[in-house]
């Protein structure tokens, strides 16, 4: 999701992308409230909560989740056309993103690549949580049953 990541006491969320840039995220905002995400050179990326509701996660839970959208603008703070513009990015009030970016290309990514799914991220499972993608065990590997058939090949004379 980028170079590295860090969380401040405060809820500040930061991103680093390759070039070594700082995304901001501040997790704690309210509805409406709006900060820099991004600020380089004549480009200035605003993000906004545009809402908090409660949302059923993995189809086992349900949390506050805040939607943030993006503002491209430049450095006089004029609407910029962007494909990030029309993206929005999902966080949880217990969880985590629910829906997040790949900061690691932040903000001049492919349009092409966004819009295919390439670019964002979206919260399938989680350790501990009934419900979504489970990561796979040894049990679950190496589950053997009355009925089950076990295919093996013999190969330069070693079985396989």
């Amino acid at each position: 999701m980028g170079d590295h990541i860090r969380i401040s006491a405060d809820g500040t969320h930061l991103f680093f992308n390759l070039e070594g840039d700082t995304i901001r995220f501040q997790a704690m905002a309210d509805l409406g409230e709006a900060w820099a995400v991004y600020e380089k050179h004549n480009m200035y990326i605003q993000g906004e909560v545009i809402s908090v509701e409660e949302v059923s996660i993995l189809d086992t839970i349900t949390d506050l989740v805040k939607t943030i959208s993006f503002h491209v603008m430049d450095a006089a703070l004029n609407p910029l056309p962007h494909f990030l513009n029309n993206i929005t990015l999902k966080f949880s009030e217990n969880y985590g993103m629910v829906e997040a970016l790949n900061f690691i290309i932040f903000p001049l990514g492919n349009e092409i690549y966004f819009n295919l799914g390439f670019g964002s991220y979206t919260l399938t499972g989680m350790e501990g949580i009934e419900g979504g993608a489970q990561n796979l065990t040894w049990k679950d590997v190496y589950d053997y049953l009355p009925g089950d058939e076990l295919h093996i090949r013999n190969q330069h004379g070693k079985w396989n």
